[in-house]
């Protein structure tokens, strides 16, 4: 990305790191969409270190995974907050 004057400017990126119950390979059709980086491996779970731009985003990624498996937010603790927001707000729309 560059600037009105062209200079090169990093993008900011969140990283979080989360405990999953599955295996990593259980996780390969979910994972194929994520900036990830596996830290560990064991019998039926892994953690993993995601990336995105926002913790918006990094929640989305939380919501995905946990679709396939249940999720742990290691680090940011923020981050689980927001997901835990983003599910508070789900409702189902009336009949």
């Amino acid at each position: 990305m560059c600037d009105l004057d062209g200079n090169t400017a990093a993008l900011e990126v969140d990283v979080a790191t989360l405990a999953i119950h599955a295996a990593l390979t259980d996780l390969e059709d979910v994972l194929r969409w994520v900036d990830h980086t596996p830290m560990e491996e064991g019998a039926g779970s892994c953690v993993i270190q995601v990336r995105s731009e926002d913790i918006g985003q990094l929640a989305m990624t939380v919501a995905r995974i946990a679709l396939t498996a249940p999720v742990a937010v290691i680090e940011p603790t923020e981050l689980a907050d927001t997901v835990r927001q983003l599910a508070g707000n789900l409702t189902v729309s009336p009949p």
